[in-house]
């Protein structure tokens, strides 16, 4: 067999493993005893469309993201990135990436279009500011009794009965800084401006 005649059997075998198959073009160079450089110049005269460059996108997740998906759906995303010593960020991108939807978010699924769609739970609006602290009984007594009746008749629990205080004293607050004698006050004082 001449030369020739093995550099053509060697060109055919090659490029027929390039399309065939999903070695890489390195793996496919080293089988046929070709540098790389030939094995693309061979594809090139050819004129087969070159494959992408960068790593194969999988089309299952791996053995560890199966399994880490798999904890998650059954447990959370915080549980599985605790178990797992990875971030919640990398779980939820998994997720994205195969199509799980998060456990916790999921409240109701509807079926549209003949998919499953999954509706995600509304947030609740946030308050704008909590105001927590504790008073004794005497304290309780006392704050009963400087209020007036009917802030303490229309209130059923000591919850609301503080609340009501503290929004009366605030009502009294501002209506003393709507006065025309206290706000030309602050105003001369500079401490309004």
């Amino acid at each position: 067999m001449s030369k020739d005649q093995t550099n053509k059997n060697t060109k055919e075998a090659a490029i027929k493993q390039y399309r065939g198959s999903h070695r890489t073009v390195t793996d496919i160079a080293k089988r046929h005893n070709i540098s790389v450089s030939q094995l693309s110049a061979w594809v090139g005269e050819g004129g087969i469309p070159r494959r992408p460059r960068g790593p194969r996108r999988l089309k299952n997740p791996s053995i560890r993201s199966r399994g880490i998906l798999q904890y998650a759906i059954s447990h959370g995303f915080s549980k599985a990135a605790n178990r797992f010593c990875v971030s919640r960020q990398h779980i939820s991108s998994l997720a994205r990436r195969w199509g799980i939807a998060a456990r916790k978010r999921v409240t109701k699924t509807v079926f549209h279009d003949g998919g499953l769609v999954f509706e995600k739970r509304r947030r609740r609006p946030r308050r704008e500011v909590v105001i927590s602290f504790r008073l004794r009984a005497d304290e309780l007594i006392a704050l009963r009794a400087s209020l007036p009746q009917s802030i303490t008749q229309t209130a059923t629990s000591s919850h609301r009965l503080v609340r009501a205080a503290v929004l009366a004293h605030l009502d009294q607050i501002r209506m003393s800084l709507t006065s025309p004698t206290l706000s030309s006050r602050f105003n001369s004082s500079g401490i309004g401006s």
